[in-house]
Parts: C-alpha cells; structure tokens; sequence
C-alpha cells in the first residue's frame, strides 16, 4: 500500500528543506521578533515560560534601552520576618508561662552569646523576667489601662509605676497592691523616675 501524501506531510518536507528538523516542528513555531520584526523559530519551552520574543540578544538589549529597570524603586526592600505572622496574636499566660520555663536558664550567663562578663545589674534582671511581666500586666488590668492621675485611658504608652521604690522595698517588688498604671507622662513627673531618686541619696551622702 502507497502511503497518501497529505498537505501537512509536504509543509514537513518543505519545512525541513529550509534546514529546520522535523521533530522542531512538534516543538516550538515561527515568531517575529519585537526589535527588528524578523522571523525566527523559538522552541515552545520559551514561549510556555514568557520567552522567545527576540531573535538574538542584541534585540534584546536594545529593546531595553530606555525603559525602567525591573529593580526600580525597590531600593531598602527587606524580606517580610516570620515574626510578623504573630502580630495580632495574643498568647494565653499558660503559654507565656511555660515558654519562660523551657527558656529559663538555656541562655543564662556564660551560656549566653552575648556574655560579657556580669556587667547587667540585678535589678536590671528582675525587670526583664516573666514575673515582672506578669506583676505589670495584672496591675494595668486592674486598673483597666487608666492613668490613675490623669485618666487618661487606652494611651498606647503606659507604664506600671511602683508605689514604694523598686530599689529600696524588694519585698513589695511583685505586689500588686503596690502598682499603679501611670502615662508616660505623669510617670516622667513622680520623684521616683529614672535616677531622681538615686541623685537624692547622693546629694543627702554629700551633705
């Protein structure tokens, strides 16, 4: 039996005639570029993948020419942190609690990284533990996040003020009965704020 020419069999063999492959035929097609609008076979790979608009990379570089880069206005751009998909989210003091515990001690004094021989204070210390965490969350919730000089309430800035001196009463330290919710405000304007009361003992030892 004779094999039948068909129209699509004389396209293939004039096609190849011209120096293209028969398998490139399956693969890809003719395109004219966008810089010189000459016609070249781009594989289908590039044109699936946005490719395969220009004949050669000259075209292509001086296609470029006067547009904006791909980069532009991106400059100072940071990588979004994984930390920010916590925003929002509150955790439950169960759960605060027990990430305490399971980090207590892990990077504690040599252990830590940072270590540079003991040079934080150890009321420093004690501010920075979830105890004091805690004592300052209970005494703005009883408070319910007022200023208790100015009333101020739902200020974005507020502090948990000791009544009777951090330093001087450490026994008072986690009670709450000694806490009062101040702005950053008033809280500025107490005579116990920042050194005020250390420079005190100063001048009175001077005297």
């Amino acid at each position: 039996m004779k094999y039948k020419k068909t129209k699509l069999h004389c396209l293939h063999i004039s096609q190849s005639k011209k120096g293209v492959p028969n398998f490139k035929l399956r693969r890809g097609k003719y395109v004219f570029c966008l810089q010189c609008n000459k016609s070249f076979w781009a594989m289908k790979k590039n044109l699936l993948n946005g490719k395969g608009k220009f004949c050669s990379q000259k075209c292509y570089w001086i296609n470029k020419i006067g547009k904006p880069t791909w980069n532009k206005g991106t400059r100072g751009y940071k990588q979004p942190n994984i930390s920010k998909a916590l925003t929002g989210k509150k955790l439950s003091m169960d759960t605060r609690r027990k990430m305490s515990v399971t980090r207590k001690g892990k990077y504690k004094g040599k252990n830590n990284p940072m270590w540079k021989g003991g040079l934080t204070s150890k009321n420093m210390i004690i501010r920075h533990t979830f105890e004091y965490y805690e004592w300052a969350n209970k005494v703005k919730e009883r408070d319910d996040y007022t200023c208790q000089i100015c009333k101020v309430r739902g200020n974005n800035i507020l502090h948990s003020d000791h009544i009777k001196p951090f330093a001087l009463y450490p026994e008072l330290r986690f009670d709450i009965n000694n806490g009062r919710t101040l702005c950053i405000d008033c809280h500025r304007k107490t005579e116990t704020y920042g050194n005020r009361l250390y420079k005190k003992f100063q001048e009175r030892n001077y005297l």
